[in-house]
């Protein structure tokens, strides 16, 4: 869905409302407080564990879509990136933690 990018624009659903509900049901993610290149990071973590059992440690080097998902993870855990993410953030990588 390509063409949803095109909704994120500040604006873009003024004319059409009722599509967000939509989208929210699809993904409620699909338009993010947080910038959209942290969001592809945590959605290729999360697709990258769900059919794992346990938590795997994903380390610097596991890339995913040319994003470096480990070295990615491990800068989110740092305490200042962590304290400077949204609580939406925080709880989304919580819960791939637990």
């Amino acid at each position: 869905m390509r063409w949803t990018s095109n909704l994120r624009r500040p604006g873009a659903l003024d004319a059409h409302p009722e599509w967000e509900t939509p989208l929210r049901e699809v993904d409620p993610d699909w338009n993010p407080a947080w910038p959209a290149q942290w969001q592809r990071h945590y959605a290729a973590r999360r697709e990258l564990v769900r059919d794992e059992d346990g938590q795997p440690n994903v380390l610097p080097g596991v890339t995913i879509h040319a994003m470096d998902i480990g070295k990615w993870l491990a800068r989110q855990r740092k305490p200042e990136v962590w304290q400077a993410l949204a609580v939406g953030q925080r709880e989304r990588l919580e819960q791939l933690e637990s």
